[in-house]
């Protein structure tokens, strides 16, 4: 019983994230993926980009980006993950998601 309960709620937690955030995605890192090389904001594509595990509808971060700005996933040197928002770098932690996105909120 508690084995069919502990599998609803992960399975739960995963469609409830499972890239239905708000906006379009931009781009996206799966666990064990390595980051590619950071995007650049286009002309028209100027507005908010959020920062989201795949299993929550909550940004980790928005930031309000304008053409030139970067924004994508990066690896440090001591293999830490963060997220590029332009000037800003969101340390990506969480243990229980499989997944981050970046969205193009307008």
């Amino acid at each position: 019983m508690l084995k069919q309960v502990l599998a609803t709620v992960v399975a739960a937690a995963f469609l409830i994230g499972c890239g239905s955030q708000k906006g379009s995605t931009m781009v996206n890192l799966s666990k064990g993926d390595q980051p590619g090389p950071l995007s650049v904001v286009k002309e028209g594509y100027e507005g908010k980009y959020a920062v989201y595990p795949n299993t929550s509808y909550t940004p980790k971060r928005v930031a309000v980006l304008g053409e030139g700005d970067q924004y994508g996933f990066k690896k440090s040197a001591d293999g830490k993950l963060t997220a590029v928002l332009g000037d800003l770098e969101v340390p990506l932690e969480s243990t229980m998601s499989t997944g981050y996105y970046i969205k193009y909120q307008k």
